[in-house]
Parts: structure tokens; sequence; C-alpha cells
């Protein structure tokens, strides 16, 4: 999972602990993709239960800035589906299909992240 729109002093192991822990169980923190200039966000390895939708966002307070908006673009997915946000079969076969009026579905195509080549990912 690459998590983008971090502030300065955000990229760090605390943050993306506790944010790999809102969207799942955190594995892994790469902590090479953290520290390296060319590279905008966090980087970590979760395990997400598939039954749930996805997440796309956290809100995030930081003292003197407000509410920053972190989003969430998860590479290696399978099978998404667009309008109830889980994993697991695409938009054709969706049982929630005509029942979107209860979740926003605003999920498209920008929460899936293009996979990036595995390098050097130090375990938890």
């Amino acid at each position: 999972v690459q998590i983008h729109n971090l502030p300065p002093g955000f990229m760090s192991l605390s943050v993306g602990q506790q944010l790999g822990n809102y969207i799942g169980v955190i594995l892994e923190y790469d902590y090479k993709n953290a520290t390296s200039m060319w590279h905008s966000y966090i980087r970590i390895h979760s395990l997400l239960d598939v039954r749930e939708p996805l997440k796309k966002e956290k809100h995030i307070k930081k003292v003197g800035r407000g509410v920053i908006t972190t989003i969430f673009k998860y590479e290696h997915m399978g099978p998404f589906c667009f309008f109830c946000g889980i994993i697991g079969h695409l938009d054709d076969y969706c049982d929630a299909l005509f029942a979107i009026a209860q979740d926003d579905s605003n999920r498209g195509r920008n929460v899936h992240a293009t996979p990036f080549t595995p390098h050097n990912i130090t375990h938890k």
C-alpha cells in the first residue's frame, strides 16, 4: 500500500504503522522508500480483510495546519469492484451495483497504484 499526501515530518515508521493498522494489519514498512528523495509517499505491506471495502483516505489533524487528507493506493490488488470497494470481484458482478446510495462509491481507478519494484523491505 502506498500512503500519499503526507506532510513533511510525517514520513516515519510510527505514522506508517498507525496508518497501516488503520487499513488492516501492518506487516512490513519500507524504510528505503520513505527515506528516498524520489518518493513522496510511505510504502507498507498490510494484511487486509477482503470482506471489507478498501479504505481510500484518512484525515489527520496537524497542529497549526488543520486537517490533512492522506490517500491510500493499493499495489497488486487483483480483481477489484469500483462500486462497493471490495477485492475479489469486478463491478459487473457486484451485488451492491444498484444499492450504492449508502456508500459514496467514489473509489475510481485512483485507488490502484502501479506496483513498485521490490527492494530492501525491513520487517516490523
